[in-house]
């Protein structure tokens, strides 16, 4: 029998307690804040679960080994959800930004070394 949880924080600062029940038989209930979300039967394989929190997508992977089992939860950044639109949108924002600025500074160190000169 595995029961776990893992912890996760949106974007605005809201807590949120995943969890995880999985019983011998194979019985499978995924929960979130004690309110129940999935429940599967005879989960006896690998599988993935994804659900939303918010605007975040999450992936729940189940991974059997030599009929042991590995759980991880962890966040899609990868599906084209708005959100992560919104997040690639921003981080190529940042990046002209950090262009442009790296570009004044070269300027900057030119301009400074023709006057030194």
């Amino acid at each position: 029998m595995q029961q776990l949880y893992w912890n996760f924080s949106d974007r605005f600062g809201r807590q949120y307690k995943i969890g995880l029940y999985h019983g011998p038989s194979g019985h499978l209930i995924i929960y979130c804040n004690n309110n129940v979300m999935t429940i599967d039967f005879n989960v006896k394989q690998s599988k993935d679960y994804t659900f939303f929190i918010g605007d975040e997508l999450l992936q729940l992977s189940i991974l059997e080994e030599n009929e042991q089992f590995k759980y991880n939860c962890k966040l899609d950044t990868e599906a084209p959800t708005a959100r992560n639109q919104a997040r690639k949108k921003a981080i190529a924002m940042e990046r002209k930004h950090n262009m442009w600025a790296a570009g004044i500074l070269v300027i900057l160190v030119i301009l400074i070394s023709l006057l030194v000169v």
